[in-house]
């Protein structure tokens, strides 16, 4: 029955919930970190539907967020948020160690478990799609050019 619950809750693209308590204590250091140093642009790699950067705005997080996502399905869903957010940009590939197309291996039941590792997990139905990767040290002065002395933060939720 939680296996259920689980599928179902991945499928809207909700992650089973963890301890509140551990919730709690893992975004209040995050915004801590961001206040003390004074980070004004945050990569997200490997965003998925944008619920890292979506709970960078329920802290209080004001400043720039790069957003990578390359599976098409879970990119459009966050698409709806970021443009919102006008500080909030979304990049519809993967960042890599080279420019490259790859397939990634996206699980039917939920694009949060997509990977461009082979599953391991057989029970599960899997689609494959073609995804661009880039290098960030080709891109990263372009997507900061408007950005006034920045400072990084990366959040990497990649395989």
């Amino acid at each position: 029955m939680i296996r259920d619950l689980a599928k179902l809750l991945l499928s809207y693209g909700i992650v089973f919930p963890r301890n509140a308590l551990n919730g709690y204590l893992e975004w209040s250091l995050i915004k801590d970190v961001i206040t003390s140093l004074e980070i004004n642009c945050v990569l997200d790699v490997g965003a998925n539907i944008g619920r890292y950067s979506r709970n960078l705005r329920k802290i209080g997080y004001r400043g720039y967020i790069l957003a990578f996502e390359p599976v098409r399905e879970a990119f459009t869903a966050m698409r709806k948020s970021l443009e919102q957010d006008p500080s909030w940009q979304g990049y519809n590939f993967a960042l890599g160690s080279e420019n490259t197309t790859q397939t990634i291996n996206v699980p039917v039941v939920s694009t949060a478990m997509s990977s461009f590792l082979n599953p391991t997990n057989f029970n599960c139905e899997i689609r494959q799609e073609l995804v661009e990767v880039k290098r960030l040290d080709t891109i990263i002065d372009d997507l900061l050019q408007n950005i006034k002395s920045p400072r990084l933060f990366m959040k990497l939720d990649t395989h």
